[in-house]
Order: structure tokens, then sequence, then C-alpha cells
């Protein structure tokens, strides 16, 4: 018996034809196959369905990329919450209307960029005077792809007619909307509730798929009658993959997969690595049905499934690589930004010898019981004989490469399976990050979040000096040890020379005191991520509007491993200029306060040398500005 979920989860899977998975044809799916649909909670549903059926409604606009799940939200507000027929949707030329409580028209577009090209013109026009509130009949819910939404009306402006001075502004306003990443105007002219759908995926976007997916009733009624699905000894690998990934195993309850997993996918999230709807219901199919016997067909299916567990095959449905898309082609996992992002991380190729040890020898116990105790099918027996080959140094048995694949495999697997006590590692070396790129990882998410909060200061405090530590290291060019000032250096000529680094400015401290400005971070609300910035110290004094760090995580990394002994320019080039560029705009900034407005007044020019107790000091000269 074959449970036809699965076969409704493949068609979400990696694939060319998942790519071109729109909503409409997830409806015919499910009828196809008899399935209930995957619900996956949308707030925005009902934000949107309030704000429709007001007593004032306001036209409402979703935009976002490609798989974002626009038309699914549209489709939500007009079935679930206006209660609308399902024999209107979806409607006749992507064109729905309803009737909305105070009697107004709602025009419903699914898709703006697929109306019939006769009428594209009208429609934009209509919707035009409807955002600039010149035509109040009716009310519009629109779905468009950013890049289609402004271009829209760029070519309606650039087309001329009598509209086009209209068009023109709406196209203005939205482009200034979108860049400053605002759901209202600002200006007050547009009667619009612009939500950016692209915006909204965070990780518990991701907890919500792999619940909506996982917890799915068919599940329970489409294995009732497989003979395998109550296996222990040799499990169903795709019920096997839904436990690990759901938060447990014979009955223990470990719900580390998927926060490592979620994990990663806010870090990404936090560097700007955007991943439609879509690819991620990719991702958590792939996890769970995953097979790297054919990477041509990578989905298992249940009669796949159960030839896997008869033949202990385990090894071609290992979850750990199926989460990085290595049952993939290579141009599969790269053309989908799911797993390119995650193959960014690193997983599997980053290492140190206390992860070796751990793998090689087994050591320290409890840790290597902790990590395979919980998953005996994915541990170490899949490592055991080019472990034991290895170890024998013999070349009887011994295979290189799928040495190396193996340790990869299970260095991959540690990320998502090393515990950890609170913070701290349950071993020296045994951080779970350290297996990535991002070996502060973590730390950064901890900051993000206390940043965001206010709460453990007493963190948000270290992390800031090891911040100003980096700062000092990459702009001085010296391995100085000073993190309770930033000193904004800077350099004579065109040169990288420690020895020509110069300051224009005080040190700037980390607290207040005696100093009226001070280094703090805040929580930048439309970034959603922490900013380094310079504050007043007093009260009642105004600062002008000061240059920001922007604390993404390759930033917060950079910086964090300057601070313990990296070399700054070597590291990375790209947050080295970054860095560079941040100090000269600041120094300006600050100058220019100092001095009044003034950019004529006298500099006090200061050449920086390092003492022998790792402190940072400034032999100072005037020089009056010509």
């Amino acid at each position: 018996m074959d449970n036809p979920l699965v076969n409704f989860l493949r068609s979400y899977g990696p694939s060319a034809a998942s790519d071109a998975l729109y909503d409409e044809l997830v409806r015919g799916e499910i009828d196809r196959l008899g399935v209930d649909e995957i619900v996956i909670p949308s707030p925005l549903v009902d934000e949107v369905g309030q704000i429709l059926t007001g007593a004032d409604p306001v036209n409402v606009v979703l935009t976002g990329t490609a798989g974002d799940g626009k038309t699914y939200n549209i489709r939500k507000v007009f079935l679930d919450f206006l209660k609308g027929p399902a024999s209107a949707w979806p409607g006749s030329d992507v064109l729905v209307t309803h009737t909305l409580p105070n009697g107004r028209e709602l025009r419903i577009i699914r898709d703006l960029s697929e109306v019939p090209a006769a009428r594209k013109a009208e429609e934009i026009g209509r919707i035009t005077n409807a955002l600039l509130g010149h035509d109040t009949s009716a009310v519009y819910l629109v779905a468009a792809n950013d890049g289609q939404l402004l271009k829209l009306w760029r070519d309606a402006a650039d087309g001329g007619g009598p509209d086009a001075e209209r068009h023109r502004q709406v196209y203005d306003i939205l482009s200034e909307m979108m860049l400053h990443e605002v759901e209202k105007d600002p200006t007050g002219k547009l009667g619009l509730r612009l939500f950016n759908l692209s915006r909204r995926l965070t990780g518990t976007t991701l907890d919500s798929v792999i619940d909506a997916i996982l917890d799915h009733p068919g599940w329970e009624t489409g294995c009732s009658g497989c003979q395998i699905a109550a296996d222990a000894e040799r499990p169903c690998p795709i019920r096997l993959n839904r436990a690990l990934l759901h938060g447990g195993v014979d009955g223990r309850s470990d719900r580390l997969f998927r926060t490592r997993l979620r994990e990663l996918f806010e870090v990404a999230s936090a560097n700007d690595k955007h991943v439609p709807l879509r690819q991620v219901l990719a991702l958590v199919v792939n996890v769970v049905l995953g097979d790297a016997k054919d990477p041509d067909v990578p989905l298992l299916t249940c009669g796949e499934a159960r030839i896997r567990a008869q033949e202990n095959a385990y090894s071609l449905t290992n979850p750990y690589d199926n989460a990085v898309g290595g049952n993939l082609r290579s141009e599969r996992r790269q053309n989908n930004s799911m797993f390119a992002v995650l193959d960014a991380f690193g997983l599997g190729q980053e290492t140190n010898n206390a992860v070796d040890d751990l793998l090689l020898h087994g050591r320290p116990e409890p840790v290597r019981a902790a990590v395979n105790d919980p998953d005996p099918h994915y541990g170490e027996r899949l490592f055991e004989t080019q472990r034991n080959a290895y170890v024998r140094g013999g070349p009887q048995g011994f295979n290189r490469a799928e040495f190396h694949k193996a340790i990869d495999a299970q260095r991959r697997r540690l990320f998502f399976r090393l515990p950890t006590n609170g913070i701290e590692p349950a071993a020296p070396g045994l951080a779970p990050w350290v297996l990535t790129v991002f070996h502060h990882g973590g730390a950064y998410l901890r900051f993000r979040e206390a940043v965001r909060t206010g709460g453990d200061q007493a963190a948000v405090k270290s992390a800031t000096r090891d911040l100003i530590r980096g700062l000092n290291r990459t702009l001085t060019g010296m391995m100085s040890d000073d993190s309770d000032q930033l000193w904004l250096a800077g350099t004579l000529g065109r040169t990288d020379d420690p020895t020509g680094r110069i300051v224009t400015v005080d040190p700037i401290p980390l607290a207040g005191g005696h100093s009226f400005l001070h280094v703090a971070v805040s929580h930048d609300k439309s970034r959603r991520r922490p900013r380094l910035s310079v504050q007043t110290s007093l009260k009642g004094m105004q600062l002008p509007e000061m240059p920001a760090l922007d604390l993404r995580p390759i930033l917060f990394e950079y910086l964090v491993r300057v601070a313990h002994g990296s070399l700054p320019s070597s590291f990375s080039r790209q947050c080295h200029q970054e860095t560079r560029r941040f100090a000269t705009l600041l120094t300006q900034h600050v100058l220019r306060f100092v001095n009044g407005g003034s950019s004529s007044a006298a500099t006090s020019l200061g050449l920086l040398h390092i003492t022998e107790a790792g402190k940072i000091q400034r032999e100072g000269i005037e020089v009056s500005a010509s």
C-alpha cells in the first residue's frame, strides 16, 4: 500500500517540475490524489482581511519574489476570511470580484502581470485612481512580483497619455516604499498597505512548514496498512526521517535537528539571503523523502522506501545530507536558492581536532553516546567500516575517497546532533558552529535576540567589546587589546602601513561618562538585525543622524574573528573595506558635530602607536584647516 501523501509531497520536492508549482496546480494535485492540502498558518490572512472589511477599507498589494506565497495568501483571504464562494475561485482572467461589508466592490487580481494585454492599461488606470483616492467605487487586493510591480507603473508613465503624471506619481511612491521597506505611504498620498512577503519569511516560517508537513493527517491514515511502518529494526526511512526532524525517535524528545536547521535559516536570512516559501517546502520534503541512489530521481516513493529498509541501505536516505541537498546533482542544488544558501555554510568541510577525535576515537564517551544513541541508523554504524580501516592504517579495505565522503557526512550530522549545555558546548572544542564557516553563528543569533528584546545585557556588552576590539584592530592595523573605546583611525596617504595610522577625533568610549559621545548597539527594525552607532551621553542633546555599521552575520563573524586573532585584511577584504568606509564617514560626522557644523575649524591630528600592554596611544599635533 502506498501513501498518497508521499506522492503529493514529491510534487513539492526539489525538481524542475516543482519550480513551476503554482497555487492553482497544487489544487489540482490535491483533487487528483485525494489528500488534504498543506495548511501553513499565515497571520497576514487575518491582517489583510481586517483591513478590507473595516469601515474604511484600504487597497492592499502583496509583493515579493516568485514562490513567496502571494497567491496562497490571497486565496486564503478570499475563501477563508471573506467566505467567498469556492466556485468563484480562481476567477476569469486572474480577476475575482466580491462585495465588501460596506457595499464597495473588492477587485482581486491574483497576478497583476498576467492581466490580459487588452485590459492591462485600463486596469492599471483604475488601480492608479483607486490608490490616489480619485475613484472610491472599488478596493483592490493585488499580487505582483516586486520587479514586475514597478515595471507596470514605469511603463504606464513612460507610455504618455493624460494619466501619465498620475502613473509616475504612483511609481515614485511605490519605489520609495519598497526601498525603505515601509507598508504605508509616509506622504499619505496613496491609500495603500504594501506587504512584501520576502521580508516576512523567518525561522518561524520554517517551523510552520515543518509542522504543516510532519503533522499532516495523511501520515496516520496513509501508512496504517504498510508492513514496515512499525518496524523498529529496519524502519521505513521516510517515517524515520520524519521522526528525526519532528523531534524524537523511540520515545526520546529531541528537537536539535530542526533547531539547528532553523538557526541556519535565520543566519542566512540575516545575511540578506532570501529563500522563497516554495523552496522552504522543497527543503523540508527533501529532508524526509531524499534518496541518493539516483540523482535524477532524488525522492523516495513508498516502494523505494521499502526496498531501502529491506536492504538496510540507510546511507542513501541520510536526512542530514538531504538537508544540504546531498542527494541532488550539483547544478540542481545550485539552482535551488535554499540549498545554495545552506551549501555556503560549508557543513561537513569545516572541522577541528576535537570533532575528529570524537569521530575517530569516540572521545569523550558521554558526547559519543549523546550523538549516536538516539540516532542508530545514521550514526557511527554508517562510518564504522571506513573509520576502522583508517585507524588501522593499512591499505587493505581502505578507500580514501570513500573515507572522506563518510567523515564529511558524519561532520555534517554532528552539526545537527551535538548537544550544548545551555550556551556552552558539551565538551571543549565541540560547539556545533565550528562545523560551519560561521564559527560564531550561534553567538550572533543570541546577540541579535538580546539586542532586539533588551535581554541579557551582560552578553550584549561582552559581544560589543569584541566588536570594538575587532574594529580597532582593523582600523589601526595593530593587534591592540582596546575594547572599551573606539579609535576611528585613518591613514596617511594610500597605504595600509600601521606606522601611518592617524586620528582626528578623540576615541569614543563604549559607555558614557565624561565624554558626551559613546558607542552603542541598537536594533534596526527595518533590517531586523543589530547595528553599531555613536550616540550622545547627554540628556536633552540631539545628535544629527550618524552613520551606523550594519551588523550582518558575515561582518559580525569577521570582527569577532579579528578580535580573537585573525588578520584583518587577509581574512575578508570586503569586510575590511566596509569597516574602513564606516570609520571615514563617522569621523566626518563627528567632526562636524564637535565643530558645530563647521568644516574649517582646527583639527587635532594624532599619530597612533601601541604600548607594550596592548593599548593604543596618540601623540597629538595641532593642524589648522586651510
